[in-house]
């Protein structure tokens, strides 16, 4: 958060809004909010939004699970990071608390940031019309989505209206062996719907 105080928000002032699936403690609010040049707000994501879905066969999660474990896929044992990943697919932009916003940067702890931004990066999105940045790629493990591929490829053969003509497949898909592409969190930012 300093780090990107000081090479961006520092600038701007936008607001921060925390959500995490335990409540923030006060200490870490007082300390969030000291360091933020814009105003703070704390969220709390509900068990619905987090937790594995009460329509998943658990049996059947274990499983995978335990497979995962037992083959060293990366973070296979923790079912935290699944969550967190589902989530951040699906339903962050639902929480009530980010409602009110057009845009987002996710922002994750640890991560920090060597250079100034030499521009706002909402205002490339909105002048340009995009929906969605990022300034890294990295190849995903197979491993962690073993079905993706498949359910994907589902997808738009069943809904091909929804497939833009000028996509990035190539990029995203990267047809290799080896792994498909993945945004990591670390610097990603787009519009709300």
């Amino acid at each position: 958060m300093r780090s990107l105080e000081d090479r961006f928000n520092k600038n701007y002032h936008y607001p921060w809004t925390f959500i995490n699936d335990v409540p923030f403690s006060e200490e870490f609010k007082l300390q969030t909010s000291a360091m933020a040049s814009g105003k703070t707000e704390y969220g709390f994501i509900p068990p619905s939004d987090w937790d594995v879905p009460e329509n998943i066969n658990t049996t059947k999660y274990d499983e995978c699970v335990k497979n995962m474990v037992e083959n060293d896929v990366i973070y296979g044992h923790s079912r935290s990071y699944r969550n967190m990943c589902r989530f951040n697919s699906g339903y962050f932009f639902r929480q009530e608390i980010v409602q009110k916003y057009k845009w987002y940067f996710r922002v994750e702890p640890d991560v920090e940031y060597f250079c100034d931004f030499q521009m706002d990066p909402f205002e490339v999105l909105r002048v340009n019309k995009k929906k969605y940045g990022f300034v890294i790629s990295i190849l995903e493990y197979v491993d962690t989505i073993p079905t993706l591929w498949d359910t994907i490829e589902g997808f738009m053969k069943k809904y091909p209206q929804y497939i833009h003509p000028n996509n990035s497949i190539e990029f995203v898909t990267n047809k290799d062996p080896i792994g498909f592409t993945a945004v990591p969190e670390i610097f990603q930012f787009g519009t709300l719907p």
